[in-house]
This record gives C-alpha cells, sequence and structure tokens, in this order.
C-alpha cells in the first residue's frame, strides 16, 4: 500500500500525524473537542460547540520537562529479553492508551469465548459468549486507533526507503531475537566465538488488528508475545496489553557481525566457518563422556541492536550477511535529522 498524501482529513475520533521538516505535530479528540501539538511544542485545545458555528481556542507553549534516564543495558547481560524490557517506561499518549484498550478488549473478549467451554453450558452463562463476541468485535473495529498520517514529499521517500530496508531482513532465511547470549571460546587473537537461545521472529507489513492507517508500517514480532512496529513517526513496543512509544531521536541502532554455535537447524543462506563439539575438552577435543556429543557449525551471522537509555534493548541475529549489509546500507542512505529507523 503506497503513502497518500492528505491535506484535510475528518478523522472525528481518529488521530492525525503531521510528518515534515520542521518535526511531528499530533492532534486527536472527538466531535466539539480536538487536542493539537504542534511541531514546535506547542498545545492548542479547541473547543467548539456544534450547529452554532462559535468555538473557543486555549493555546499554549509546552513546559520543558526534564530528564531523568537510567543508564543503558549492557549487552554483556545473559538474558537479553526480560531484564532488558522491565525498566521501559510507560507510555501515556493517547494512541498508545487507544491500542491498550483495543487489546484488552480483544482480550476479555477471548477469555469470555474460552470460559463457556470450560464452565459448561449452563443457561446462567449462555451471554457470556454473546457478550465476549462483542468485545472482539469492538476491539477489531471502533475501538482500534485510526491514525492517519500528512508526509511531506520528502517525508514520504525516506518513509519508503525505510519499509524497503526493513523487508530485506526478511529474506533472510534466519531472523530471529537472541534470548540469552555467553562466550563459548575466546578463540586466541581471532574474534570470539558465542552461543546462545535464540527464538525466530516474524516481519512483515501488516498492521496488527489494533491499528488502522493509510501508510504501511514494519510489524515484528519478537520473542515472548512482544511485538515492534516501526512507523513514520515513532516506534511502539507491545508487551502483553501495554503500549510503549520510543522516540526514533533517542534510539540507537548498530549492525556488526559475529561468531555464533548453532544449535538448531542450519540455515541454508549462513556462512559456516568451522565445526566445534557441543561437548568439549579444553584443547578442543570432544568430551568423551558425552554419547550424544554433536559437531556443530559455528556461523557468520549479521548481529542487530537496537537500544535506548531509558532500558529498551533487543538484539536479533540474521543469518544473511549480504541482505544484512543491505539494510544497513539502505538506512545509511536515508538521511533524517533523527537518525530513526
Amino acid at each position: 500500500m503506497g503513502l497518500r498524501i492528505r491535506k484535510s482529513v475528518n478523522l472525528g475520533a481518529g488521530f492525525r500525524v503531521n510528518v515534515s521538516k520542521t518535526g511531528i505535530g499530533y492532534s486527536w479528540g472527538t466531535k466539539g473537542y480536538r487536542v493539537t501539538k504542534t511541531a514546535n511544542g506547542r498545545i492548542r485545545k479547541t473547543y467548539t460547540i456544534p450547529g452554532t458555528g462559535v468555538s473557543y481556542i486555549d493555546e499554549r507553549q509546552r513546559t520543558k520537562e526534564t530528564s531523568n534516564k537510567t543508564s543503558p543495558i549492557e549487552s554483556e547481560s545473559e538474558n537479553l529479553s526480560s531484564s532488558s524490557f522491565s525498566e521501559v517506561s510507560e507510555s501515556t499518549d493517547p494512541i498508545s492508551k487507544k491500542i491498550e484498550l483495543a487489546i484488552i478488549l480483544n482480550k476479555i473478549g477471548l477469555f469470555s469465548l474460552l470460559g463457556i467451554v470450560l464452565i459448561g453450558s449452563h443457561v446462567a452463562f449462555l451471554t457470556i459468549p454473546f457478550i465476549g463476541l462483542m468485545l472482539i468485535i469492538c476491539a477489531h473495529t471502533v475501538a482500534k486507533a485510526d491514525i492517519n498520517y500528512d508526509l511531506d514529499p520528502e517525508k514520504e521517500i525516506e518513509h519508503k526507503e525505510r519499509i524497503s530496508a526493513w523487508r530485506t531482513l526478511s529474506a533472510s532465511n534466519k531472523f530471529a531475537q537472541l534470548i540469552s547470549k555467553q562466550l563459548y571460546a575466546e578463540n586466541g587473537d581471532d574474534s570470539p566465538i558465542f552461543s546462545g537461545l535464540a527464538k525466530s521472529c516474524r516481519l512483515d507489513t501488516t498492521l496488527p488488528f489494533y491499528i488502522k492507517s493509510n501508510v504501511d508500517c514494519i510489524h515484528i514480532k519478537l520473542a515472548e508475545g512482544q511485538q515492534l512496529l516501526i512507523l513514520p513517526d515513532r516506534a511502539l513496543l507491545i508487551r502483553k496489553r501495554k503500549v510503549i512509544s520510543l522516540d526514533y531521536s533517542e534510539l540507537e541502532i548498530s549492525l556488526s557481525s559475529f561468531k555464533f554455535v548453532e544449535v538448531g537447524t542450519l540455515p541454508n543462506d549462513a556462512q559456516v566457518l568451522t565445526h566445534v563439539w557441543q561437548y568439549a575438552n579444553k584443547n578442543g577435543e570432544p568430551d568423551k563422556r558425552y554419547n550424544n556429543n554433536r559437531h556443530l557449525p559455528v556461523c557468520l551471522y549479521a548481529n542487530l541492536i537496537i537500544k535506548n537509555s531509558t532500558g529498551f534493548y533487543i538484539e536479533l541475529i540474521i543469518s544473511n550477511n549480504r541482505k544484512a549489509k543491505d539494510f544497513s546500507d539502505l538506512m545509511t542512505h536515508i538521511k533524517t535529522p533523527t537518525d530513526s529507523l
């Protein structure tokens, strides 16, 4: 789906995002009331009496907020999943809250449908599945966040290039999130070899049920049911029923290569450097105490790290180094003032 430039859209209770060289502005509200946050930080509230043409505008400059950030999560942490995400602060913006509402309604609806199966079809509970079905329909229709973007020509090109860059990674046979990582061998003067637990991720441009938008986005399904959405103005991290908004200006992305012991299925596009024994002595020879000792491949994988200074940290591994380089080249080509994803 291509991007459309809209200059005047009646969104009702939806959200409008304006992205231009000067910055990002938002507006949201309902009939008779709308809040607008301009790119220069001003907050404008518009009150209207329907049918009268009478309106009142309250506009003021947003006060500067003091920063209270924790130290970055270091990559030496053995657990790269739950501990890394635990210190990320929750978002309070209306778009995130609208998404949270849709997720909660959907979960309650699914639980209601499942509950009638578990407790039986007693007449007193016959309305439960009907209520659950209505909640699911509501979550997938009126409760979803309606986000419409107005992108100037330069930002439109940047967003298309960003989408194209992320799509290259989906062509890799192995695209996974590192849950834990540990040093396997120092490997002398050469680069070290790592091992660990990696869980497959899925990357596509399909919008989740709780968002309706006029632009494409990157939707990454991470481990442990978490999701990462790459939008034109921000990234959204979905953790269970919580939505965390991540500012591109505070996100750091780095790509490098590293040696990884592959204990699972060997990807067809992986570059195998050598083999090691799953259980080895200090001299590298197999430990004969183990009958099921496997000769495992050591692969040269790309290591993609995305983090910020408030605790957000994920590591992704890509088996296709050529696709990883294409991703790096495309992202480098994108000229944005915030070095966004």
